[in-house]
């Protein structure tokens, strides 16, 4: 028989899994509290949290929110399993888990979930390279902003021309005169 405060925790564990856009999976056991303290301080600033369930919960969540994804990620939840919830920055986030899997040999990246999309260990360190959501929206914007700019450059290209031109003749009638 089920117990309630089981089905509590995988609905809580689902629905966790349903309004975050990103998931990672890491080895966390072996760890110090002092860094285990530190990195969980690192994913709040950014918006995402770490939390520590049995993976058959995770996995029975992973199946009713993202059963996309749920055969892919399986296999590889063994062992004791933190899962890192993100959803508004997601690189940052990113960021701060190759940071610690690179300081800490213990900590090893397992797989990830982007949205729908499963993410091999590989895949998660390379979203963890991309250039931060700031970077990025003033790089659209620089993008955005490029067009606009050559135009009004070209329209005052024109107006010096005229200008000169006005001022080419302006010299020519007073040297006629």
């Amino acid at each position: 028989m089920v117990k309630d405060a089981n089905v509590a925790i995988v609905n809580e564990i689902t629905d966790k899994f349903a309004n975050n856009s990103a998931a990672f999976f890491v080895q966390y056991h072996g760890l110090p509290v002092a860094v285990i303290t530190e990195f969980r301080a690192k994913l709040k600033a950014v918006g995402a949290e770490m939390k520590v369930y049995k993976n058959t919960f995770s996995l029975i969540a992973l199946r009713s929110a993202r059963q996309v994804v749920a055969g892919q990620v399986e296999p590889i939840l063994k062992g004791p399993t933190a899962v890192i919830f993100a959803d508004k920055d997601v690189v940052s986030a990113a960021k701060i888990v190759a940071e610690l899997s690179k300081k800490n040999e213990v900590a090893q990246i397992k797989c990830g979930i982007l949205d729908s999309s499963f993410l091999s260990t590989t895949a998660v360190k390379e979203l963890a390279t991309l250039p931060s959501r700031e970077v990025l929206i003033s790089q659209l914007l620089s993008l955005f902003n490029s067009p606009i700019t050559g135009f009004v450059n070209v329209l005052q290209g024109n107006v010096r021309q005229l200008v000169y031109a006005l001022s080419a003749i302006k010299d020519q009638k007073a040297n006629q005169g």
